[in-house]
């Protein structure tokens, strides 16, 4: 892994680059800020919040602004309190109309994510997934891209989440 090192005053900080193979090491600040410019910023710093993990999250906002349906949209980036280990990105589907389109503009976050933290285009094979809400997992190097999904409330509504490890 590529790693600069920076002296300021007598603190060593340590700046990491991910190159896709290595797996995620990402600088907490900047893997926080991947998705602020996509309308995710997220709503906190990193810290800890659960056994010893960091998060930093965004709040819940619908996918796209005047749809009758709120599909909903929200990233998480988790790790140590020294690196950012996974990316989270999750969709509410809400049973109804849009749905499709709703998956293309998740589509369109899990893109931007995935250059962000790896450097590269995110695999046609998750893509493909994504588009078709289609759980599975797949390894580009040594980054892990897994889709999940899951039932919420009702059984036409259900969560989607993309996991970049």
């Amino acid at each position: 892994m590529l790693r600069r090192l920076l002296m300021r005053g007598l603190c060593l900080v340590a700046v990491t680059t991910p190159v896709l193979g290595a797996g995620l090491a990402l600088a907490p600040e900047v893997a926080c800020s991947y998705l602020a410019e996509a309308g995710l910023p997220t709503a906190n710093d990193y810290r800890p919040f659960r056994e010893g993990r960091f998060y930093c999250w965004s709040l819940r906002r619908d996918l796209a602004a005047g749809d009758p349906v709120r599909h909903r949209v929200r990233y998480t980036a988790e790790g140590t309190a020294e690196a950012v280990s996974a990316l989270v990105l999750e969709l509410q589907v809400v049973s109804g109309s849009e749905v499709q389109r709703a998956h293309r503009l998740f589509l369109e976050h899990a893109k931007t994510l995935a250059r962000a933290a790896t450097g590269q285009d995110l695999p046609e094979v998750v893509a493909k997934a994504i588009l078709s809400a289609r759980p599975g997992r797949w390894r580009e190097g040594e980054t892990d891209f897994v889709i999940e999904k899951s039932s919420v409330r009702a059984p036409t509504s259900y969560e989607l989440v993309l996991r970049i490890e």
